[in-house]
Parts: C-alpha cells; sequence; structure tokens
C-alpha cells in the first residue's frame, strides 16, 4: 500500500514538474486562413540546424494554437505557410501572439518572407520583455553613435561606457539567467564594432569566454562565440597551423585537439572541441585540406566526441557539409517553365546543367543574368 502511494506521489510530481515546463502559443493569423504552422527550435547555432517541436494549422477562425515542453529558455523560430518569424520563450510560458502578413513594402518572396510578431498582453516578467527593451536601446544606440565609432572613437568609447552602465543598472538579472546572457554577449557583439578603442582578442577572451560556460542554447552567446573563433585556424603561428593541417592529413582528431590546445584560448577542452568542430566546417571549402579526411574527423566526433553535446553538432556539421558538396550528386528538382510545363534533374541525365541565383532585388544581379543569357 506505501508502495503504491509512493508511486502515485512521484508520478503527481512528474506531471506537475511537465506542466511548469510547458508552454501554450496562442496564435492569430488572419492572412494565413487553412495554411500550416510549425514550431522549432534552433538544434545548435554551429549549423543553424532546426528541429520541429509542434505543429498545428490556422483555423477558419484566424487561430491556432500549440503546446509543447521546454527544458530551459531559448529562442523559437515560428513558421505560418511559408512566412517566419521568432519568438523567445520560457519554461511554463503563456503567449498570445499576432502573425501579420508582409510588409507591404516588401515583395512576395518565393521561399516566404520574414515578419515581426506582436504580442498581445504579454506578461511584464516574461523574458521577451527585457530583450525587446534591450534591443530597442541597443538599435537607438547605434543609431547615433555608429558613425562615432570611426570619426571620433573617444567620444565612441565614452558613450558606449555609458550606454553599458545605463543597461547594468536598468537590468539586475542574476549571473547565468538566459536575460543576462542574452545582453552580455550583445553588448559584447557592439565591442566588436571596428575602432581605435577595442580591446585586444585576449582582453576580449578573458573578459566574455574565459570564465562563461558554454552557453549552447543562448543565441547571442553562439554569436558571439562563433564570430570570435572564426577563421582562427588562419591565425594560428606557423608551426602549429602545420600541426593542425597534418592532424587533417592523418584524420585524428586526437592530434587536432592537441595542436589546438597549445592556443591560449583553447585551454578550456570544451570550447576547444566545439571550436574543432566550427574549424572542420571552415576547412572543408579549403583546396588544401582533404574534404574526406574533413568529414571522417566529424565522424569519428559523432560517436566519440569528449563532449555529449558536441554529438550532434558533428553530426549536424557533417550533414551540411554534404548538402551541396562539389562532386556529390546534385540535388532532385523541378522547375516550371512559363508554359506551365515542368522539368526534373532526370530530363537533364547525360548534359552539363548550369544553375543561376541571383536576387531579384539587386539591379547588378538582373544585369548579369541578361549577360548570361545573351551568351547561352
Amino acid at each position: 500500500m506505501r508502495a503504491l502511494l509512493l508511486i502515485s506521489f512521484l508520478l503527481v510530481l512528474s506531471h506537475v514538474g511537465y506542466a511548469q515546463k510547458t508552454i501554450t502559443i496562442n496564435g492569430y493569423a488572419p492572412k494565413y486562413i487553412g495554411l500550416p504552422v510549425q514550431l522549432n527550435v534552433v538544434s545548435d547555432y554551429l549549423t543553424q540546424k532546426e528541429s520541429t517541436i509542434a505543429t498545428a494549422e490556422v483555423g477558419e477562425d484566424s487561430t491556432f494554437t500549440l503546446i509543447t515542453y521546454l527544458e530551459e529558455a531559448q529562442k523559437l523560430v515560428l513558421y505560418v505557410g511559408k512566412n517566419s518569424s521568432f519568438m523567445y520563450a520560457q519554461p511554463g510560458g503563456d503567449y498570445t501572439i499576432y502573425f501579420p502578413d508582409r510588409d507591404r513594402r516588401e515583395p512576395a518572396r518565393p521561399m516566404g518572407n520574414k515578419v515581426e510578431i506582436s504580442f498581445l498582453d504579454l506578461d511584464s516578467n516574461d523574458i521577451n520583455d527585457p530583450i525587446m527593451i534591450f534591443n530597442n536601446s541597443w538599435g537607438n544606440f547605434l543609431l547615433k553613435n555608429y558613425k562615432k565609432s570611426r570619426t571620433e572613437p573617444a567620444v565612441y568609447n565614452k558613450n558606449f561606457d555609458l550606454f553599458k552602465e545605463n543597461i547594468s543598472t536598468y537590468f539586475k538579472q542574476d549571473t547565468g539567467t538566459y536575460v543576462y546572457d542574452y545582453i552580455r554577449y550583445s553588448l559584447a557583439s557592439i565591442d566588436n564594432l571596428p575602432q581605435s578603442g577595442n580591446r585586444n582578442k585576449y582582453e576580449k577572451f578573458d573578459f566574455y569566454l574565459k570564465f562563461s560556460p558554454v552557453r549552447y542554447n543562448n543565441d547571442a552567446y553562439m554569436d558571439y562565440f562563433k564570430t570570435y573563433y572564426a577563421g582562427m585556424i588562419n591565425s594560428l603561428p606557423m608551426e602549429r597551423n602545420n600541426e593542425v593541417y597534418m592532424s587533417v592529413v592523418k584524420a585524428s582528431p586526437t592530434l587536432m585537439m592537441r595542436a589546438l590546445g597549445k592556443e591560449i584560448t583553447l585551454a578550456n577542452v570544451r570550447m576547444r572541441e566545439l571550436v574543432m568542430i566550427q574549424a572542420l566546417g571552415e576547412m572543408y571549402y579549403r583546396k588544401d585540406y582533404p574534404q574526406t579526411n574533413v568529414l571522417a574527423i566529424l565522424d569519428s566526433l559523432e560517436t566519440h566526441a569528449l563532449f555529449q553535446a558536441h554529438r550532434p553538432i558533428a553530426a549536424n556539421m557533417k550533414s551540411r557539409l554534404k548538402e551541396i558538396a562539389s562532386g556529390s550528386k546534385a540535388p532532385e528538382f523541378i522547375l516550371t517553365k512559363t508554359d506551365e510545363t515542368k522539368k526534373s534533374l532526370n530530363d537533364f541525365n547525360g548534359k552539363y546543367v548550369y544553375m543561376h541565383f541571383f536576387d531579384p532585388l539587386v539591379e547588378n544581379a538582373s544585369f548579369e543574368l541578361v549577360l548570361l543569357l545573351c551568351f547561352h
């Protein structure tokens, strides 16, 4: 009897815990009646791979409801029809949003437009509220001070320090919260603007990265992390660069980790392994690194990475690199001609196929298309 009571008690606790982490999004989308709704999370920010966590359909009354579970606060990507937007959510959050049609100043893009959702009756304690306030303040600061970062660096630095002081006073968050990290690393990105008062890379590392845990699900942190370590291999001393190159030639993640470990900003093993995955993604498109070896290292990391969190990231990176790579099979496609006839990849077997992609809003790109047609 006591065992049954204990099990019942544990089940109740489990249900309560789940309910506290459930989020509900009630949407209003009058321009999208009958269209599918999809809610995604970013699986990892190195590759921007997304996974779907909830789906719905816009009803005849223009509404939709999404209910899902979140273990921690994070950014969500919302697709309605072909259009998309994003929001932030926290466990237990209850949201009511308006999903608008595209901006009337924008053309309808075949792959969909990015739109800006509106919140209705947003709780002032929700993470979206301080994030929106901060983003608005940040935008105003950049609007007023960006030119000064180049023409009057001393004035810019003074204004930026004052801005950070005001922001820190306004947002009194406990260290480690999503909003705290979001604001901290958004400010770090502003700190990256080129101007004469910039900290050097080692000062930035000490200030922003050295003593902070890796925030895999915080987009502001990961944006800063990726920018900071972009092109890391090229910046290494020649001897160390050669060591990295030989580790790829030997398809050895162990040797690569050892070589990267000699860089002062990569003493942290977790950060080093994550940077290695990012660097492998950059190497893949450089002719001096054998692509098969890059994929072999990622394949090894997919199953044997030191940190469990890096295994799916390595898998995603490998998948991204193989999506459209030189020498690989062309992806299937179907094109509809002006006379409504369709052409697929199979219609061009044994022939050379040239595909040109361009932005119709860029005038020079349109001129390039005319030249291509002339030489056809």
